[in-house]
């Protein structure tokens, strides 16, 4: 299948570290289309809300290029 034809779905992750004795990584992640929104403190969860939402959502794209 061409990549032009391929539907697509996007996500944005966000990772920082929380100060403390030990120091604590965190993050979001996001479904772009949607906008649906989930925190995280392990690295399990970002696959879990991805497969989770494209379960759930309808809202995969077909790819475009920019213009």
């Amino acid at each position: 299948m061409p990549e032009s034809a391929q539907p697509y779905a996007s996500f944005m992750v966000r990772i920082w570290r929380e100060p403390g004795d030990p120091p604590a990584w965190r993050g979001s992640i996001q479904h772009v289309q949607s906008g649906h929104k989930a925190y995280f403190q392990s690295l399990e969860r970002p696959m879990d809300f991805i497969e989770d939402t494209l379960q759930e959502t309808d809202t995969v794209r077909r790819w475009q290029p920019l213009k």
